[in-house]
């Protein structure tokens, strides 16, 4: 199962690894929501209160991140560099993937499915291992006017 299929790109185009399946794969078929929040940014109230405008801020700087990585082919290269790919079929399917799965919708819409998930796994295994039971809304910021 892949966490970062990303990085995975070369071992299969290698034959050295296959994909069986994949995170927001297992999610689906165990009946959850893919997009359900499972990664954030986290930022301290000593952040936030020092830079009241900061996550607006941060959140355009990585929204702007995104639009140049999704139609810019000409960064990927150096990109890829980073995990040691330099093949050029191996630079445009893992650009290609990152695309495809990279920059998850982050919104208040998805607490809800959040919390069915947490609500399962919690059902099965207790709390310990998660270490709270509710999501607290306000505990999230969620950037104003953002389209996400």
């Amino acid at each position: 199962m892949l966490q970062f299929s990303t990085l995975s790109v070369a071992p299969i185009l290698r034959g050295e690894q296959r994909l069986i399946i994949d995170v927001p794969s297992v999610m689906h078929v165990a009946g959850f929501s893919p997009e359900a929040l499972n990664s954030q940014w986290h930022v301290s109230d000593k952040w936030v209160t020092a830079h009241p405008d900061g996550v607006d801020k941060l959140f355009s700087m990585i929204d702007e991140a995104y639009a140049k990585l999704s139609s810019d082919d000409n960064v990927w290269p150096a990109v890829a560099q980073q995990i040691g790919i330099t093949d050029p079929a191996m630079i445009a399917a893992y650009r290609d993937l990152a695309r495809k799965i990279d920059n998850a919708p982050y919104g208040r819409s998805l607490i809800a499915v959040t919390q069915q998930m947490l609500d399962a796994i919690i059902s099965v295994a207790g709390d310990g291992p998660i270490g709270f039971t509710r999501l607290d809304p306000d505990a999230f910021l969620f950037p104003a006017g953002s389209a996400r």
